[in-house]
């Protein structure tokens, strides 16, 4: 396989995880926006957050989910959707962890709205492949003509040592 063709493949597959992670987030987002009473329920039962905040973490955390998952989309805000999203990942870790592994609950993870798997391991494990696949995204870009440049010069470098 030539350099460019590493270097096109590298940044296919950059793509397509940061085009996964979105689409997940974007499906989770909208699931608890269609639902909020459901998501109230969901985050309640992880018996973490405040009465009080209940209603104002269903409402403002899926418009999270949406804007980073947006964010990752576009090359400009790439960086602060991927802090956003590992961000949020890491907290649904922490909160799955502690509540249906440390505590016991037995709850849905409320990832998509009703019907959500239950909180636990596969949960957890999703978040992580999730982690991974948005820093596989963020891996440096490089271009063709870039690559093509710097292989150039090699080959000059070398003719003129020759």
């Amino acid at each position: 396989m030539t350099a460019d063709a590493r270097i096109k493949l590298r940044n296919v597959v950059s793509n397509l995880c940061l085009l996964a992670v979105a689409g997940v987030f974007i499906y989770a987002a909208q699931s608890k926006i269609i639902e909020p009473r459901q998501f109230i329920i969901d985050i309640k039962n992880y018996r973490m957050v405040p009465e009080e905040l209940l209603n104002l973490m269903a409402l403002f955390l899926p418009w999270v989910e949406m804007v980073a998952a947006v964010a990752l989309l576009i090359p400009q805000t790439r960086r602060a959707g991927a802090t956003l999203t590992i961000g949020m990942l890491c907290m649904f870790i922490a909160a799955v962890s502690y509540a249906a592994l440390y505590k016991g609950y037995n709850i849905s993870c409320g990832c998509f709205g009703k019907g959500s798997a239950g909180a636990g391991i596969k949960t957890i494990a999703l978040d992580i492949g999730l982690i991974i696949a948005t820093i596989i995204g963020l891996l440096p870009r490089r271009t063709v003509s870039a690559a093509s440049q710097a292989a150039m010069a090699e080959f000059a470098v070398a003719g003129q040592q020759a």
